[in-house]
């Protein structure tokens, strides 16, 4: 098994709809288990589209995805950018206890890419996933 740090994009996308968004992949679209009748693009649910209305799911590329990785219910986030690094926080809104403290490397001309990867692998460890 990988260490989820060391996953590709590819994994890490698929790992987080199963095991953080909780969602199943039909023959083509994801979707959550309790709306069967929806697709699941950036930031929303959208019965009846078409194949051109959805992106694919790729939080860990795209920014706009990365911040929709969350369950607002549960979790807090921080973030503390220094020049070499990226440390992304999860706590947990009882109490404020660390579920997640991930550390990744930042590129000064791509800060982007820390901030989705970062926010992925956080998230995925915040659900005790470990491995890719």
């Amino acid at each position: 098994m990988t260490k989820v740090e060391e996953a590709t994009n590819e994994q890490l996308n698929v790992l987080v709809a199963e095991k953080v968004m909780e969602w199943v992949k039909g023959r083509k679209y994801w979707f959550h288990r309790e709306h069967p009748d929806a697709i699941h693009g950036v930031g929303c649910t959208a019965p009846g589209h078409t194949d051109w209305d959805i992106p694919p799911f790729s939080p860990s590329t795209d920014i706009a995805q990365a911040f929709e990785v969350d369950k607002p219910e549960e979790w807090t986030w921080d973030f503390f950018e220094g020049v070499y690094e990226l440390r992304v926080f999860v706590y947990g809104n009882n109490g404020y206890r660390t579920l997640a403290d991930v550390t990744v490397p930042l590129d000064p001309n791509n800060k982007t890419a820390a901030y989705c990867r970062g926010r992925c692998i956080c998230a995925l460890k915040a659900c005790g996933i470990e491995e890719a």
